[in-house]
């Protein structure tokens, strides 16, 4: 498979080329210093230590800058599996004998929390040598999590159809079907995937619910949007610049959809063809990584709707995905 950044060289072009190229070598150089220089001021303000360290300040509504190592979860083997920039040749079992892991999520502190239904409980796991600690036991039926921009947990109780602030189990979203994705985007705003009504919702200002608000209350006193119509739309991711994925999860025809960042209008489809695509995270240049469940593999979708198949092969039940946060 070929990279996105591949391109062919004419090793011996004519000389009037050559010259052509030394003057746009020049000119990109001197652009290219100057994005560097202003994205090194960027992350720098942010606190991200220049992308390669956790980031411990994010202003109000900024999100984290995603990249490389990825982590996947493997439904098949109770694995997780951290890859490198190198897909196939760069990748290594993080833990395993996980049972039922439903969702990953990283943290800007370097922390992968997983909910594991089959332990009823949410782990936070060490990055660097596969070691973990419980984060919160006792749970019911854990499943979808994301971490918001401030750093706090949220999971899906999928008993009661409800989204939860895992800390102190605080009341976000009631919903009267099961949410089966959930993420946060710029400003906060909280994202909810149903795929058996084929609605997505972009709760704005999401804010805690007194116990026992029931979802009649709860969409009546809610800042919500919503885009409906969808094809099992089972998962939602988004990028740093807050614009939102949507995975519609079909077996030969799934959709990758994207939105923009606070309402959902302006949607298009970015990749089509899938066999069930599930879990999604975005590098810092727009490709996005989608688990291909049918084809066990993770695929690359550039920004620009280019499909390239078997970035990762031979994964057994790949799931849910998360980019490390700097």
């Amino acid at each position: 498979m070929r990279s996105p950044r591949d391109r062919i060289i004419d090793r011996n072009p004519p000389e009037a080329q050559r010259a052509a190229g030394r003057r746009l070598v020049s000119a990109v150089s001197a652009l290219a210093f100057s994005v560097a220089a202003a994205v090194v001021v960027a992350l720098a303000l942010a606190g991200s230590g220049c992308g390669r360290t956790p980031s411990s300040l994010l202003r109000q509504g900024q999100l984290p800058l995603y990249d490389f190592p990825l982590y996947v979860i493997e439904s098949g083997s109770g694995q997780i599996q951290k890859i490198g920039r190198g897909g196939n040749s760069d990748k290594k079992v993080l833990i395993s004998g996980l049972i039922n892991a439903r969702s990953i999520a990283t943290d800007r502190f370097n922390h992968l929390y997983v909910s594991e239904a089959g332990n009823n409980r949410i782990i936070k796991v060490n990055v660097d040598d596969g070691s973990f600690t419980v984060f919160k036991t006792g749970l019911t039926a854990p499943g979808p999590i994301s971490v918001d921009p401030s750093g706090e947990l949220f999971m899906v109780d999928e008993s009661n159809n409800t989204v939860v602030r895992v800390a102190d189990g605080d009341l976000f979203a009631v919903y009267s079907v099961l949410p089966t994705g959930i993420a946060f985007g710029v400003n906060g705003v909280l994202l909810v995937t149903m795929d058996s009504i084929g609605r997505v919702d972009w709760i704005r200002t999401p804010k805690p619910l007194a116990a026992g608000t029931t979802a009649a209350q709860f969409a009546a006193s809610a800042d919500i949007a919503s885009v409906t119509g969808l094809n099992t739309p089972t998962n939602v991711a988004t990028d740093n610049m807050g614009r939102v994925y949507i995975a519609e999860s079909v077996p030969g025809i799934g959709r990758l959809l994207r939105y923009h960042q606070t309402v959902p209008g302006g949607g298009s489809t970015v990749a089509g063809s899938l066999n069930f695509p599930a879990g999604m995270a975005v590098d810092p240049i727009g490709n996005t990584y989608v688990s291909e469940q049918g084809a066990s593999a993770i695929n690359i979708v550039t920004f620009d709707g280019a499909l390239y198949s078997g970035w990762t092969t031979g994964l057994l039940g790949p799931a849910d995905l998360a980019f490390t946060q700097y």
